[in-house]
């Protein structure tokens, strides 16, 4: 399998995630209700109703999910302590 360069790009991570969560939110929600009164029933924003809202929803959420794959999670840079300030965190 090949590997595949990661961007840094933070925004369309954060877009990814928050796309992915609403749409497991929305396809979660038809599922408790289908366990609860036995019919399935989805919609999209309530433009859209049954199997196609269902595709709509899952297509979504696999692009919310590869956005936030394709993109390098945050990385922290830390800084290295000066000498003074080594031995001030050691005194405490």
């Amino acid at each position: 399998m090949k590997k595949f360069k990661r961007i840094k790009n933070d925004p369309l991570q954060i877009i990814g995630s928050i796309v992915a969560v609403i749409a497991a939110w929305f396809i979660g929600m038809a599922a408790v209700k289908y366990f609860q009164t036995g019919t399935f029933e989805i919609s999209f924003f309530g433009l859209i109703s049954g199997n196609i809202a269902l595709a709509i929803w899952i297509v979504l959420f696999i692009a919310g999910l590869v956005c936030v794959l394709i993109t390098q999670p945050p990385v922290r840079k830390m800084r290295r302590l000066s000498d003074e300030e080594k031995e001030e965190f050691q005194k405490k």
